[in-house]
């Protein structure tokens, strides 16, 4: 996750974030979104009940990003 959020720092700084790469993190949030949802359902790991909701929860947030971002890609769009 460190690496993660390192490498969404380097985009973030720069001056004009490419579009290409901004795809590849809603790409990313989306497949995280989904990977912590499938990993609460498959049973792989033994996780409580306060795990799977931690896990639920989390989902819902990436996924959230992952929608807000997508949401401003569209609009930067619809400029150009």
């Amino acid at each position: 996750m460190l690496g993660g959020a390192l490498a969404l720092l380097t985009i973030a700084r720069r001056p004009e974030v490419p579009a290409r790469h901004a795809q590849v993190v809603v790409a990313v949030n989306v497949l995280s979104a989904v990977g912590m949802i499938g990993l609460a359902g498959s049973g792989v790991l033994a996780l409580t009940g306060p795990g799977v909701v931690f896990l639920l929860v989390g989902a819902v947030a990436v996924a959230a990003f992952a929608g807000l971002e997508f949401a401003g890609l569209r609009a930067l769009s619809a400029r150009r």
